[in-house]
């Protein structure tokens, strides 16, 4: 009984590190708005409340992924969620 626990810990604990990578790997730190404005939306979808409109250049801090958006911390520290295609996972160059 004692070496089917071990066993059982171990899986776990390899699905749990594997989890963590994903997670990681899919949820960069943070992103900047690469388009000339884009839209901070108070859910993930299209038809939500605009929370504020951001310029090229800003950072947001991503604090987690759903689909094709972002949920982001604002500098004034609101929350809010912005579409994958109007960020760049690095500052772009001013036009």
């Amino acid at each position: 009984m004692g070496r089917r626990l071990l066993i059982l810990s171990l899986v776990v604990v390899i699905l749990l590190a594997g989890c963590a990578m994903v997670t990681t790997k899919e949820v960069p730190g943070k992103v900047w708005i690469k388009v000339g404005q884009a839209n901070i939306r108070s859910a993930a979808t299209i038809e939500s409340k605009i929370v504020i409109t951001l310029k090229q250049g800003d950072k947001l801090k991503v604090l987690e992924k759903s689909r094709s958006w972002y949920k982001v911390r604002l500098s004034d520290k609101r929350i809010g969620w912005v579409h994958k295609s109007v960020v760049a996972p690095t500052k772009p160059r001013s036009k």
